[in-house]
């Protein structure tokens, strides 16, 4: 039997903190337990931090959305602007890199090949 006096809301809530908890677990080898992650791991706490700014941003707080995410960026070191849309558990579009890649280098059948940046002209080999 459900607790019927716990607001939908809060359900939905706490559902999506086990969600983020369980995919931490599931993709990083490192984690050991929940705690540790609930605890120690300042990229789920950069994604709650960035839900409560995206919750503001979405009803039109934008100073306050904004000022959670300077708050977020403070703490974690992680900048993700309120107005984003994240997925859900790391998801995406199977054909899309998840991570940019590095704006100077280019990746060709598995290696690497410099490429000339755009403002000096010169390429990362030539720097050494």
């Amino acid at each position: 039997m459900r607790n019927t006096w716990v607001p939908e809301g809060i359900r939905r809530i706490v559902e999506r903190i086990r969600e983020d908890v369980q995919a931490a677990l599931e993709n990083d080898p490192a984690a050991r337990s929940a705690w540790e992650v609930v605890l120690c791991y300042p990229g789920v706490h950069a994604l709650w931090l960035h839900r409560v700014a995206h919750f503001f941003w979405e009803r039109r707080r934008y100073l306050l959305a904004r000022l959670v995410s300077h708050l977020n960026r403070a703490l974690t070191g992680g900048g993700i602007h309120p107005g984003a849309r994240l997925g859900r558990r790391g998801g995406g579009h199977p054909e899309r890199p998840r991570f940019r890649k590095h704006p100077h280098r280019q990746q060709e059948g598995g290696h690497v090949r410099d490429r000339a940046s755009p403002i000096s002209g010169k390429r990362p080999s030539d720097l050494s």
